[in-house]
């Protein structure tokens, strides 16, 4: 039997604090409610391994943009280059050629 996580209903984490939902929950915890669901739905861990074990970085890296501000994935930065994300790689492999258009 599947279960079902509700995200809008109050719950605790494994040291007893309260939050008003599972998105606070997670946000406290550093992590993507995505995440926590999958790793108490698919993989079954524990309420204290979903949230305290390490996010394996496969694809959502932090990265810097040319001015230093830091985003959660390659696809964040691309609304503030106003690019569609194959521009936004082209450019990144050539930045001294597009260093102007920035």
């Amino acid at each position: 039997m599947k279960t079902i996580i509700k995200h809008d209903k109050p719950c605790t984490d494994h040291l007893g604090n309260h939050y008003p939902n599972i998105k606070s929950m997670c946000a406290h915890w550093h992590i993507r409610t995505a995440t926590f669901s999958r790793r108490r739905t698919v993989y079954g861990m524990s309420l204290e391994e979903a949230l305290t074990r390490p996010v394996k970085h496969n694809g959502g890296l932090w990265c810097t943009d040319h001015t230093g501000e830091e985003f959660r994935s390659r696809t964040e930065i691309v609304p503030t280059l106003s690019a569609q994300f194959n521009l936004y790689r082209t450019k990144m492999r050539n930045p001294q050629k597009c260093r102007s258009e920035y």
